[in-house]
C-alpha cells in the first residue's frame, strides 16, 4: 500500500484513481508528463531501495511497447514519455492528458495468443 490513508494496492491503481487525478497539483506540482514519469521512477526506485517487490499488475515495459505501436513508433527506444511528448509537439500538459488516456486504455488490454493487444471490455484489437 502507498500509505495507511490511501487504500491503493499498486502504483497503477493509484495513478488510475480519482484521488490522484483530482489532486495532480498536490502530487506533481502541475499536470506534466515529465513530472508524472519522475514520480513513477521515484516510486519504483524507493521500492528497490527498500528491497520491496515491484508491483506485478502493471508492466511498464509493455506499456512502452503499447505506446510505441499506438503512435507508430515501434522500435523506438526513447521511452513512452518521449513518444507521447513528441506526438504532442512538446506540450507537457497535453502530453499528460494523452498519457492518462493511453494508461487507461492499456489497463483494459491483454495480449492474445497472436501477440496482439485486445480489449477485455470491447473484444477488439
Amino acid at each position: 500500500m502507498l500509505s495507511p490513508q490511501l487504500p491503493f494496492e499498486s502504483l497503477a491503481e493509484f495513478l488510475a484513481s480519482g484521488h490522484f487525478r483530482r489532486q495532480v497539483k498536490f502530487y506533481l506540482g502541475e499536470a506534466s508528463i515529465t513530472l508524472v514519469e519522475q514520480f513513477i521512477r521515484g516510486y519504483r526506485s524507493c521500492l528497490r531501495c527498500k528491497a520491496l517487490p515491484e508491483e506485478i499488475d502493471f508492466d511498464w515495459y509493455e506499456f512502452h511497447l503499447f505506446v510505441a505501436v499506438t503512435y507508430a513508433e515501434a522500435g523506438v527506444l526513447t521511452g513512452w514519455r518521449t513518444i507521447i511528448l513528441t506526438h504532442c509537439r512538446g506540450d507537457e500538459r497535453l502530453a499528460f492528458t494523452v498519457f492518462l488516456e493511453a494508461f487507461d486504455r492499456y489497463r483494459t488490454l491483454r495480449i492474445n495468443n497472436n501477440g496482439e493487444w485486445v480489449s477485455d471490455e470491447e473484444g477488439i484489437t
